[in-house]
């Protein structure tokens, strides 16, 4: 495949990727984090997932798959970090996402002896429920309903179905090379629809500017303490098992 081709898949799967990092943004959002909070948890999502990533992709004894999964901000853990968040703000948030960890990477020591019980029908349910828990939180944003009984924009609703059938038309009707950038494509026009009827403003875009395109979380901005509840116990330590599966599941298109 062409460098050129290459580079725009490329693109386009980071485009994608990024789009998840929406996931911290509404967990800060709603319990209360200030803006240097938000724009630090970003920034230690995107080096977890940069790190991960490159563990994933390693084979070094017990260290990786051997395969390149790119990490991202799921949403297996969305609805037990927003309780935890709710219960203990982010010192709760945070213990309770390393005792999950450390679930994983237990349960990846004897996993492989459960693989009978975990057929490429079970794995494939697993990510599809996964799937279906952002349909609430897919479905108000696409709406542009953030609370029972508030107004529905139609032009913040128009703007999501072009943006979706573009994508859908590209991929269907364009014979070229082009369809293969159907998503980069829609995200495109997404945000010229928005910046257009000043849903991304002048404001919006300066902001932008101001961050540097390379930097690390400030310290002095981020709370390093860590707390631990034991009524999270059993749900972080289950949503962990989950999310082990859904790896499973991601990587088996790979596999086979």
């Amino acid at each position: 495949m062409p460098s050129p081709t290459l580079l725009l898949l490329g693109l386009q799967h980071l485009f994608t990727m990024s789009s998840m990092l929406i996931l911290p943004v509404i967990i800060i959002q709603e319990i209360g984090g200030s803006f240097s909070e938000v724009t630090s948890v970003v920034s230690f999502s995107m080096i977890a997932a940069g790190i991960g990533t490159i563990l994933q992709s390693l084979r070094k004894g017990p260290i990786g798959s051997g395969y390149l999964c790119p990490n991202l901000c799921g949403p297996s853990f969305l609805t037990v970090t927003l309780q935890a968040g709710w219960l203990g703000g982010l010192p709760l948030m945070q213990g309770m996402i390393m005792i999950a960890g450390a679930t994983e990477i237990v349960f990846s020591r004897f996993v492989h002896k459960l693989q009978k019980l975990f057929p490429t029908e079970i794995t494939g349910m697993v990510v599809l429920m996964v799937g279906i828990t952002l349909i609430p939180l897919g479905a108000s944003k696409f709406v542009g309903v953030e609370y029972p009984g508030e107004t529905v924009d139609p032009v913040r609703i128009l703007i999501a179905v072009v943006s979706l059938f573009t994508m859908i038309g590209v991929n269907i009707w364009i014979k070229r090379k082009v369809k293969l950038y159907s998503v980069l494509i829609g995200i495109l026009v997404g945000y010229i629809l928005s910046i257009l009827f000043g849903y991304v403003t002048a404001a919006d875009l300066s902001l932008i500017k101001e961050i540097p395109l390379f930097a690390l979380p400030g310290r002095g901005k981020f709370p390093f303490h860590f707390a631990f509840d034991l009524s999270l116990l059993v749900p972080f330590m289950l949503v962990a098992i989950v999310q082990s599966l859904k790896t499973f599941g991601n990587l088996t298109p790979v596999r086979s």
